[in-house]
């Protein structure tokens, strides 16, 4: 992830999967978008990072340990979130189908498309106007830095690979 120092100005993202290489991937994604990413590897750290910051978007898996994703959903509710949440999980369409419209801006599921998540983070990235949407206990502030973004038009869709993630990853 980024350091406090390469954050400063930027939106922030928070990203809850627990499994590394995935939650590895969405991190860089939402970084192209333009976000500032912080990672929770399970729904206890995610309750406590929204507490300590400010996110203008939640990208939640909903299979956790320790607490799960809706119960970090719940949480968020809580917060008064309006469209702060993109699901990216594995879970049933029935399961998915029961999550909040009005707290969820879109539901993706497992294995999901790298430039649908982009342009849906690019869509928030832009939507944002410099406001948090998930406000932190502390109220936090938060600059908005105005970038253009490459929506991706025209790109193909495409899913990433296991060895595609290490190597936006690199060793590690």
């Amino acid at each position: 992830m980024q350091s406090e120092n390469d954050t400063a100005g930027l939106r922030r993202a928070l990203v809850v999967e627990d499994e590394h290489t995935i939650a590895m991937l969405i991190a860089a994604v939402a970084q192209r978008a333009g976000f500032a990413v912080d990672h929770a590897a399970d729904g206890a750290e995610a309750v406590r990072a929204m507490d300590d910051h400010d996110y203008a978007v939640v990208i939640l898996d909903l299979m956790l340990p320790r607490v799960n994703g809706w119960q970090v959903l719940e949480h968020i509710e809580e917060k008064g979130c309006a469209g702060c949440v993109v699901i990216v999980s594995a879970g049933s369409d029935s399961d998915l189908a029961k999550v909040d419209a009005s707290i969820v801006r879109k539901v993706i599921q497992k294995p999901f498309d790298v430039n649908e998540l982009e342009q849906i983070l690019a869509s928030i990235h832009r939507d944002a106007e410099g406001a948090p949407v998930v406000a932190s206990s502390e109220r936090l502030k938060v600059a908005a830095k105005d970038e253009e973004s490459g929506s991706g038009e025209g790109a193909r869709s495409k899913t990433a690979t296991r060895s595609e993630v290490e190597d936006l990853n690199g060793p590690e």
